[in-house]
């Protein structure tokens, strides 16, 4: 928690850029992406999905292992189509849906470094209590 607050976990990317942000993180990790589009019966809805990274040489490569295929009209990317059975299929991408936001995975500091201010903490509450002892006893 503390350390997604000083160091965010996740950058946005530029959804015309999909196909570059998937060749630049690595094989395994997810992108997260808003999506803009139709249920079942036709209401409008927005959602967010985690589309996972398949391994490839590069971004338009792992797109195409994904099955996914994009076009971008007046400043939207929108999917084109969708491979049946493959893995966007399965993440719930669909025809004709609006890309809003792509978010990817950054490189994070050390989780552990966390503690360090915690130990500090702890440091400055054990010397002001033995203080306030050494003091109370003279």
């Amino acid at each position: 928690f503390w350390m997604d607050i000083v160091h965010d976990p996740y950058r946005d990317i530029p959804p015309a850029q999909l196909a570059q942000a998937l060749g630049d993180v690595a094989d395994g990790s997810q992108l997260r992406l808003r999506i803009k589009g139709e249920d079942a019966v036709g209401d409008a809805r927005e959602f967010s999905l985690l589309l996972p990274v398949p391994e490839g040489a590069s971004g338009e490569e792992r797109l195409e292992k994904l099955g996914l295929l994009t076009y971008e009209e007046g400043g939207k990317v929108l999917v084109d189509s969708v491979t049946f059975g493959s893995p966007a299929a399965e993440a719930g991408l669909e025809f004709d849906q609006e890309i809003l936001k792509v978010r990817a995975p950054t490189d994070r500091w050390l989780k552990e470094l966390m503690w360090i201010p915690g130990f500090l903490l702890f440091a400055l509450v054990v010397w002001l209590q033995r203080r306030r002892r050494a003091n109370g006893a003279a």
